[in-house]
């Protein structure tokens, strides 16, 4: 069976995303927070896009949900969670600290033997 690797597109837009929040937080604090936040705002922008029209009284209409905003937020999901991968949290010591001596080779799966 042929695993596929995410597309170079994902990845480029992945990529743009992790720069962007490093651009505008660059402290890396609360990069936990920020993934949680995130997972959240995919989960709603998922499941708003699922339901039908609003067709409640509210005096503010929900806000509309689509494929974009699903991929968007899943991008931004994916941010986090790299820059965890490569920072860290400093509120949380036991995250992956920045270590230059690990390459991503070493951080894949292990091989079945």
């Amino acid at each position: 069976m042929e695993i596929k690797v995410p597309e170079p597109i994902t990845i480029d837009a992945i990529s743009a995303e992790v720069a962007r929040a490093r651009h505008k937080f660059p402290n890396g604090k609360y990069l936990l927070a920020a993934l949680v936040e995130e997972v959240g705002e995919l989960s709603q922008a998922m499941m708003e896009a699922s339901r039908g029209p609003d067709v409640s009284h509210a005096r503010q209409p929900r806000k509309r949900y689509d494929r974009d905003d699903i991929i968007m937020e899943a991008i931004q999901v994916a941010a986090m969670a790299i820059r965890i991968i490569e920072e860290g949290d400093p509120d949380f010591p036991a995250s992956l600290p920045p270590r230059p001596d690990i390459g991503p080779t070493d951080w894949g799966p292990e091989e079945d033997t």
